[in-house]
Formats: C-alpha cells, structure tokens, sequence
C-alpha cells in the first residue's frame, strides 16, 4: 500500500531490515509482504530483543526466507516453496 514500509540493500554481504514500532503479546496476527524487487528476502517474527544480523539468526526470532527455506537460531530447513520478486508473502 501507499502507507506501508520498503526495505532494500544492494550490498553484497549487507541485509536490510524492518520492525514494528508496536509490540505483539498475545493473540492472533498476520501480516503480508510484497516482494517488489530480485534477491534475497526473509520475512517472520522476533522478539525485541533479536539479533540485527539477520531474521532466524538467534533464538529470539524465525523467519522464512525466499529459497524456500525457513530459519531459527542459524538452523535452516526446508519449509514451504521459494519465492521472489512479484509474490505476496503472509506470516
């Protein structure tokens, strides 16, 4: 939409990032997001105190990357199918 936020890093080696300025502490949530753009992606959850370096990278946070693979605490599995520019991702 309009209103919502665009992440994007052109570097080699570099990620870039969004997260939410309101907290989630129960319930049930979803969020979608576009893929507007070639190379990597990765979409999911973490807690505030989650590493920068990268979402699915320390236990306080998983996320599911465009290869199809999904992450937490540096473990990568297969999970889902990839996905890439053009698709709209919900978690």
């Amino acid at each position: 939409s309009s209103g919502g936020f665009l992440a994007q890093s052109r570097g080699e080696r570099q990620w870039a990032g969004g997260r939410a300025s309101v907290g989630i502490t129960g319930g049930r949530h979803y969020f979608e997001a576009t893929v507007r753009d070639d190379g990597l992606v990765r979409v999911g959850w973490s807690t505030a105190a989650a590493s920068l370096d990268g979402l699915g990278t320390d236990a306080q946070g998983f996320g599911f990357g465009g290869t199809g693979k999904k992450s937490f605490n540096r473990a990568f599995a297969t999970y889902g199918e990839p996905y890439g520019n053009g698709d709209i991702v919900g978690c």
